[in-house]
């Protein structure tokens, strides 16, 4: 099923099935890494980093593959850094791979603790100056019109979503979760529908990116 999505061919869809033109991206080295997490083979990359534009070369061992948004993830242990749990690497910013004939001992790693709060790929809170820490979740509660909120209602943000309040006009949710930078994009996204209720921090942060997105459109 993961090459199937991997691959994203129309040539392989039953016709009933309409095709969704946008390509997954990052798959040129799909199969030897699926290849890589089934045999625990350590692998060597050389990685682009968006922030500093920039390229680096690591050393890892890969355990697990991850789809967000088209996007391909692989979840790894970087050896230089063996005291942290594991790394997330996105498939369309390798620029070189190789598998190696090095096989590693797996250790017990939870990967879905990290992700529990979260929204999308992103396991780290995000403040108002837009700095990333190791934080704990929060109350966030949101408000929407009622045809987006319907939207929301039928399809959770997160799984912490639970009903509030509704009215002829409105519908109001509370999550329980880290403010990441895709949570983020996810509620702009849906700017024209929505209204932050708490807390603040969020609220003014917003504020912000709205202020500023008008700066740039005026």
């Amino acid at each position: 099923m993961a090459l199937i999505l991997s691959q994203n061919s129309e040539t392989i869809l039953p016709e009933t099935i309409i095709y969704e033109s946008r390509n997954f991206t990052g798959t040129d080295f799909f199969q030897d890494i699926l290849k890589a997490c089934e045999g625990y083979l350590e692998c060597r990359i050389t990685y682009y980093n968006y922030e500093n534009q920039s390229e680096k070369n690591y050393e890892i061992q890969p355990y697990k593959m991850k789809l967000k948004d088209f996007r391909w993830y692989i979840l790894a242990k970087d050896k230089d850094v063996p005291e942290t749990d594991f790394k997330i690497f996105a498939l369309d910013r390798i620029q070189d791979f190789k598998l190696t004939n090095n096989t590693f001992q797996p250790e017990n790693i939870n990967f879905e603790r990290p992700f529990e709060h979260a929204f999308g790929m992103f396991t780290q809170y995000q403040d108002a100056n837009g700095n990333y820490s190791q934080s704990q979740p929060q109350k966030v509660v949101l408000e929407f019109d009622l045809r987006d909120g319907n939207y929301i209602k039928s399809n959770p943000i997160h799984h912490s979503q639970i009903i509030v309040q509704e009215t002829a006009t409105a519908i109001q949710i509370e999550l329980y979760i880290l403010p990441t930078l895709d949570l983020m994009k996810e509620l702009l996204s849906r700017s024209w529908s929505l209204k932050i209720i708490e807390p603040d921090t969020l609220r003014m942060q917003f504020i912000g990116y709205w202020e500023n997105a008008i700066t740039r459109n005026s």
